[in-house]
Formats: structure tokens, sequence, C-alpha cells
């Protein structure tokens, strides 16, 4: 007897296919969808009945960072709405692809041997009615309670955690600025002491680094040296771009955050002035080696 392309399971009343058309969801229920896939408890939203408490609150607050409260309410009311429905989801450019049943209670065969894009929608459907997971509905409901009813706490801890990362990021370009103002530290006879050493190399065909007997980056020294003219960049130069974010921009009640903002300014200042008199340094000994070239090469000295 031939088989027919859809059939109906007995058992349960979804319809059995060989193919299933799909639809995109909304991008609030896209949001909900992705940060539950992200669960360590989870590779599919299906399987959310395995979760911790942990697993349901770190999701939860990601979701109140992500979304309004209406917004929220609004996508646990879609999917409250499409519980009958069938999910899956592809994968292009890093991004989930939700997509959601045009029919209500549809679900592949068993044995089914398509290929492509229909094989990815086979192996990542899903429900979130009780069809193939005692309790499901129920842990949906969970996660939604959740969001609802915690979400202005969520949503603090988010925002702290935001501004927590602004100021972590800057002490980390404040920490490479320390590390930079005491490494390789020169003094003006060393420096041209190097100078010379490096012409002299040069001068009987020999070579070695880059940088000649100088061998470590040059940046150390010469942060503020202008890279086209060789000129001293004032410290306070207004057309340098330093990218400091203010302070003032984190809310006064996160008075911890701002006083540690505060204070890796100065740090940062601190470690600027530092390679800033590097930089002078560094200039007048060029200076120096360079002026007594000129006058040699003007009065026709060759050695």
């Amino acid at each position: 007897m031939t088989k027919t392309k859809r059939q109906i399971d007995e058992t349960s009343e979804w319809t059995q296919c060989n193919k299933i058309n799909w639809e995109a969801i909304p991008r609030n229920v896209e949001i909900v969808f992705n940060e539950m896939k992200q669960s360590s408890w989870a590779r599919y939203i299906k399987n959310m009945r395995r979760w911790l408490d942990a697993d349901f609150e770190k999701v939860a607050a990601n979701i109140c960072d992500k979304l309004s409260l209406k917004n929220i309410e609004a996508a646990f009311d879609w999917i409250g709405e499409n519980t009958d429905y069938a999910f899956t989801f592809f994968e292009r450019r890093n991004k989930n692809n939700w997509r959601v049943s045009t029919e209500p209670k549809v679900k592949y065969r068993s044995r089914w041997n398509g290929r492509g894009l229909g094989s990815t929608y086979r192996h990542n459907y899903f429900t979130i009615s009780n069809i193939g997971g005692i309790g499901r509905a129920g842990q949906w409901n969970r996660l939604e309670s959740l969001c609802i009813n915690r979400w202005d706490e969520f949503n603090e801890e988010a925002n702290k955690r935001r501004h927590k990362a602004v100021v972590d990021s800057f002490r980390r370009r404040v920490e490479r600025a320390e590390r930079d103002s005491t490494a390789y530290e020169l003094s003006y006879d060393e420096i041209k002491e190097n100078i010379f050493k490096t012409l002299d190399n040069l001068r009987r065909g020999k070579s070695g680094s880059s940088h000649g007997t100088f061998s470590f980056s040059l940046d150390y020294c010469t942060t503020f040296i202008d890279k086209e003219t060789g000129n001293l960049i004032a410290i306070d130069k207004t057309d340098i771009n330093w990218r400091i974010p203010d302070p003032l921009n984190i809310p006064e009640k996160y008075s911890d955050l701002r006083k540690t903002f505060y204070e890796l300014i100065e740090r940062f200042w601190t470690a600027q002035r530092i390679l800033h008199q590097r930089s002078v340094v560094w200039k007048s000994a060029w200076d120096e080696v360079t002026k007594v070239m000129s006058e040699h090469s003007q009065q026709g000295v060759v050695q």
C-alpha cells in the first residue's frame, strides 16, 4: 500500500509529515529563544526540563537585560498562543534563524531521509506542549514567571554589569599604559650612546635588530613623538583622541564604580605623563645628535 504524505498520530492527534512549512517568528520571541539556547544545560530548548534553578535564573536575567517588561509579556503571550505549533531553527552567519510551523500539531515522521535545509529543520524540531516531554509546558511557565516577577531586579543587575564592563575595559587600558611607562626607560646619555652605536654599526656594514641597538619597540620612548614631523606632541593637545569615558555617565547609585573610575583616570594620566617625559628625553637626545651631524655636514667633514 502506498504511504500517504501525511497521517494522523492516533496517540497524540499530531499529524506526521514528510515536509513542514515554516515561517519567521517575532523578534522578541527570537531573543527569548536565543537566550534559552545558550544555556549550558540544554543544547536545544526542548531539553529545558533538565535545567537547574541557576540555569533558569541566568536565562531570565539575560532576557530581562535585552527586553522591556512589555516585550517580555508579549513574547510569552505569543509563545502561549502557539504551544500547539512546531518550532525549529537554522544557523547562518553565526545567527540563529527561528521558524514556526504554519499549521498546528504537525511533526516529522519517525523515519525520514531528507537532506539539506529540510534535514536541519527536522534535527532542530521541538515543541512547547507536552508532546515528547512531560512537564515541559510547566517549565516555560516557570521561566515566564521569573522574567516578569523579577524583571526589575534582573534589569538592575544587568545595568550595573554594563557600567562595570566599561570600568573594567578602561582598567585594562590603564594597566597597559602603566606597563608601557615602566618598560625600557632610557636616560638622555643612554639614548645618545645607542644612536651612535647604531650609526657606527651601519657605517661598518653591520646590522642586527631593525631598530639597531634599540632592540625593542620604540613606542615605549616615542609615544608623544609625531610620526610625520618628528615634533613633540603636547600632552594636553586637543586633537589627541584619548577616548576616556565620562565617569558622570555612571549613575550616582553606583558610587563604588564612580570612585574606581576616577582613581583609574588619575593612574592613566600619571602613566601618560611618564610616557610624555620619555618622549621629551628622546627628542632632546636626537636633536643634539642631528645638530652635530648637521654641523659636520656643513663643514664637509668626512671620517
